[in-house]
């Protein structure tokens, strides 16, 4: 009985987070983007990147001057190409839409 009600739960549970999980991923793919489109950003600076700070959402909040502080960027040039990149990309507003359709539907 005991692990029959704990599969349920875990159930419900992954039925709960599939819509959230699924709108973190298409997050992550909008900052993976936005990563993918700075001039002198390859896939090994991108994974280092990514290494580093855990999630594609977290380097686009850090500031590029502290990834050349840890070494993941060579340039002085590119730790501003990272941080000008964010006004030229504004993933915020991309995230307030996915929000406001998931306050609508909830």
């Amino acid at each position: 009985m005991g692990i029959e009600n704990r599969t349920e739960q875990d159930s419900n549970r992954n039925a709960d987070s599939g819509p959230e999980i699924a709108r973190l991923q298409t997050l992550e793919k909008k900052y993976l983007y936005w990563l993918t489109r700075i001039p002198g950003f390859g896939a090994v600076t991108i994974r280092r990147i990514w290494e580093t700070v855990g999630s594609f959402e977290k380097a686009y909040y850090i500031e590029g001057m502290e990834l050349k502080k840890l070494g993941i960027l060579q340039s002085g040039k590119n730790a501003v190409r990272m941080t000008g990149g964010r006004n030229s990309f504004p993933v915020w507003s991309v995230s307030m839409t996915i929000y406001r359709r998931r306050e609508s539907v909830s």
